[in-house]
C-alpha cells in the first residue's frame, strides 16, 4: 500500500473570532514578551553599571589612602618649616633692631647665683636653657625666682631637678628669650 500523501498547509484560516483569552495569549507571545527582553535588558544594563561604579569606588578608596600618606608624610616636612619660618622671622627681628644674643647672655649671667656649679649655659634664638649643680634647695628657688623674676627677657620658664649622690642636686632650666626687649 502507497502512503498517503500528506500536505502541510503554513497559512491556517480563522475558523472561528478570537475570544478572550485567545487575545491574551496572543498579546502575551507577541507585544509581552518585548516587553519582558526590554525590562531584562534593563536590569543586566543596571547590574553592569553598579559593577563599573563599585569598581570606581574601589580605586578613588586606594587613591584616597595613598593621599593619606603623601599626607601624613608631608606633615612633619610642614612642621619643620614653620620652626624654620619662626626662627627665621626671630633672626629678621633681631637684625632689624640691632640686638645681638651675647647682651641677652650677659644679662643671664646676672640672674644665676654664684653658689650654683654651671655644667652649660645655652643663649638661643629658640629655647635657651641653664644646667649645673647645686648644694641645696634654697639656691634652686633663688634661681628659679630670679629667673620667673626678669619677664622683660625671659618668658616660659621651667625647671626640672635629679637629686644624685652626695647631697648634690642636678638641675635644667628652660626658658624663651623676648627678643628685643633687652
Amino acid at each position: 500500500m502507497a502512503a498517503p500523501k500528506s500536505s502541510i498547509n503554513l497559512l491556517t484560516a480563522e475558523i472561528r473570532p478570537q475570544g478572550q483569552w485567545d487575545r491574551i495569549y496572543a498579546w502575551t507571545a507577541n507585544t509581552a514578551k518585548y516587553i519582558i527582553i526590554f525590562t531584562e535588558m534593563i536590569v543586566i544594563a543596571a547590574i553592569g553599571f553598579r559593577f563599573v561604579i563599585d569598581g570606581k569606588i574601589a580605586k578613588t578608596d586606594d587613591r584616597i589612602e595613598e593621599q593619606k600618606g603623601l599626607l601624613e608624610a608631608r606633615a612633619a616636612a610642614e612642621t619643620q618649616v614653620r620652626q624654620l619660618i619662626t626662627s627665621m622671622e626671630s633672626i629678621q627681628q633681631m637684625e632689624q633692631s640691632k640686638y645681638s644674643l651675647s647682651s641677652y647672655y650677659e644679662r643671664i649671667q646676672t640672674l644665676i647665683p654664684t653658689s650654683i656649679t654651671l655644667q652649660s649655659i645655652s643663649v638661643d634664638i629658640g629655647d635657651s636653657s641653664i644646667i649645673g649643680q647645686v648644694s641645696n634647695y634654697d639656691t634652686l628657688l633663688l634661681l628659679e625666682n630670679n629667673l620667673k623674676g626678669a619677664t622683660d627677657i625671659l618668658s616660659n620658664v621651667t625647671m626640672s631637678t635629679n637629686q644624685s649622690q652626695g647631697g648634690i642636686i642636678n638641675f635644667a632650666a628652660t626658658f624663651k628669650l623676648n627678643l628685643g626687649t633687652n
